[in-house]
């Protein structure tokens, strides 16, 4: 179902209300739902993102990249940009084997943007 928004979430009669391209509502029923909410990364528009060695990751292939650059190259240090979910979950990938990992985050805390509970 493609290019379908959902519009509503009903948990006891397990059904999702969605929006068809066409602007049509659709019913879908289902046994056990998981909810993908995405992500879109994002590229930062400053000198040298065209770098060699420098990735803005979003598919597991990008990861894939990643690590081959730093076996070929013998890397031993990475910046990070971003304290987000993905942003540690990555700094976590590189300091676990030996890279000295420095973030870099915006705002005053990492995952400034989420849930309390993760603070």
């Amino acid at each position: 179902m493609s290019s379908h928004w959902a519009k509503t979430i009903a948990p006891a009669q397990q059904v999702v209300t969605a929006i068809a391209p066409n602007g049509q509502e659709v019913t879908v029923s289902y046994d056990k739902l998981i909810l993908g909410t995405g992500a879109i990364s994002r590229s930062l528009r400053i000198e040298g993102m065209d770098t060699p060695g420098v990735f803005c990751l979003r598919w597991m292939g990008d990861s894939f990249k990643v690590n081959q650059y730093i076996i070929d190259h013998n890397v031993q240090s990475a910046i990070i940009v971003g304290g987000g979910y993905i942003g540690l979950e990555i700094a976590d990938a590189l300091f676990l084997p030996g890279l000295q990992v420095t973030l870099i985050e915006y705002f005053p805390h990492c995952f400034e943007h989420s849930s309390q509970q993760f603070r």
